[in-house]
């Protein structure tokens, strides 16, 4: 989770989500396993955080993006 870190937080900073480590260590945890998990390419995933506007990185991430998922 640590190493995903980085990019969890570009993501939700590029979101407008504003996520306090020490406090939501389970949203890190949920987010990192799904880049971590072996997904197929093809895969459509959405995530959900409560409270949130929609944003569509998770949906179609930046290319820069596609190598951690």
């Amino acid at each position: 989770m640590h190493a995903l870190r980085p990019i969890i937080d570009e993501v939700l900073g590029l979101a407008g989500i504003n996520l306090d480590f020490t406090r939501e260590k389970s949203a890190y945890l949920s987010l990192a396993g799904l880049l971590d998990a072996p997904l197929d390419p093809s895969s459509r995933v959405a995530v959900v955080i409560s409270g949130s506007r929609s944003f569509r990185t998770f949906l179609d991430p930046p290319a820069r993006f596609q190598k951690a998922i």
